[in-house]
């Protein structure tokens, strides 16, 4: 089948899908190459690019030799069915100890404003560099969900970060491709009860398909079906004055929880019991939801009509979500200034958003609002500067 005769979706238009894939060496390390074909990985990727793509998905990954070129060329095939506007397609980490072996073909591709590599410091040597362009590629994607194929090492760090710092994200190790993503199969996913995560596969019999099909073309779109219902996380913090007010913002909740695109991370019981708890429970019950978060909404309410202090309990939520650059949403409702006695790291805090309600403005609005923001915030950091390679 061509390009052409593909239709295009826009299922995931927006999305950002971390790809971490690498072919095993035997060199290096046979215990991760004795399992792998090369060519399940060769097949894997090309299908998966192939799957994005055309649904209007953007890729995420860490720049390989072989994986870089193979990802490029594909894309290629795809140019004539995005707008100029829409490009990069593709995003390349990739460490500055490297600079030197970018490969022609590669640099060839990049110069069709196809994909677009994003430098990231040397370290003191190869394993230091390589572990700081992963935080930082990690870090900075707005990811969707990751994909992990064949590989090594690398792989199952980069699937430990992933899970740490995007706990709401579905992964999907492809064991069949063998290697490490084999690896993190057999200990992480075959077994759903045992799981830490807060998501769970909802295309049936995905886990059998992940460790059993070489179909490549048919356990990508499963893969993709799957992503695409995945909504946002939004956690609500808000202090006592909303109280009397809570009927209200009950409902608000609720007219949230019916869209799809959004699931918000709010327990009445426990906010209740919030007030009786120990601190220290207390504390990491407030520690536990924000890493959950994918947006943090913090509604500042009247009486603040001259920006009343804000109490310890907020600042300390604050200095959390700082910790895990979760996005933080400020609705200020009619007639509420900003509060301005908080310390100069949440005032400079990159992923604070402060949206004042206009008059009839529903608080849903208000939130949309604020994600917007968002997005353009992320937009801009994604912004990488062309860089001209010399052909030579």
């Amino acid at each position: 089948m061509s390009v052409n005769d593909i239709i295009l979706k826009d299922d995931l238009k927006g999305k950002y899908i971390f790809l971490s894939a690498s072919i095993p060496s035997a060199d290096r390390n046979e215990k991760y190459y004795i399992n792998t074909n090369p060519l399940d990985i060769t097949d894997a990727i090309v299908a998966l690019t192939r799957g994005i793509l055309s649904r209007r998905g953007k890729i995420v990954f860490g720049g390989h030799p072989t994986i870089s070129p193979l990802i490029l060329s594909v894309a290629k095939d795809f140019i004539s069915d995005f707008k100029k506007e829409e490009f990069p397609l593709i995003y390349i980490f990739q460490s500055q100890i490297f600079e030197e072996n970018i490969s022609k073909f590669t640099k060839e591709l990049l110069a069709l404003d196809i994909g677009v590599i994003k430098w990231t410091k040397a370290k003191k040597d190869r394993t230091k560099s390589l572990k700081y362009m992963r935080k930082e590629m990690i870090k900075i994607i707005p990811l969707n969900a990751a994909i992990f194929i064949g590989g090594m090492e690398g792989i199952e760090e980069e699937y430990s970060l992933i899970t740490k710092l995007y706990p709401n994200i579905p992964v999907y190790p492809i064991a069949t491709t063998g290697g490490a993503a084999k690896k993190i199969f057999r200990e992480n996913i075959i077994n759903q009860e045992i799981w830490k995560f807060s998501w769970k596969y909802e295309v049936q019999n995905l886990i059998h398909y992940l460790n059993n099909s070489k179909e490549y073309s048919f356990l990508i779109k499963q893969i993709l079906l799957d992503i695409k219902i995945k909504p946002i996380h939004i956690l609500f913090m808000f202090g006592e004055q909303l109280q009397h007010d809570y009927d209200k913002f009950q409902r608000v909740i609720e007219l949230l929880n019916q869209k799809k695109d959004y699931e918000v991370l709010f327990n009445k019981k426990l906010w209740r019991k919030s007030l009786e708890v120990p601190e220290t429970e207390l504390n990491k019950r407030e520690t536990e939801m924000i890493r959950r978060a994918d947006i943090i909404v913090e509604l500042v309410h009247p009486p603040s009509k001259s920006g009343e202090p804000r109490h310890e309990g907020a600042q300390r939520e604050f200095k959390k979500a700082m910790k895990v650059n979760k996005p933080i949403i400020e609705i200020y409702y009619e007639g509420v200034k900003t509060i301005i006695d908080r310390p100069i790291q949440e005032i400079n805090y990159k992923y604070r958003i402060s949206i004042h309600l206009k008059r009839g403005e529903r608080l849903e609005e208000g939130i949309h609002r604020g994600l917007e923001e968002f997005k353009k915030i992320k937009e801009n950091e994604l912004y990488f500067p062309k860089k001209e390679f010399s052909m030579t």
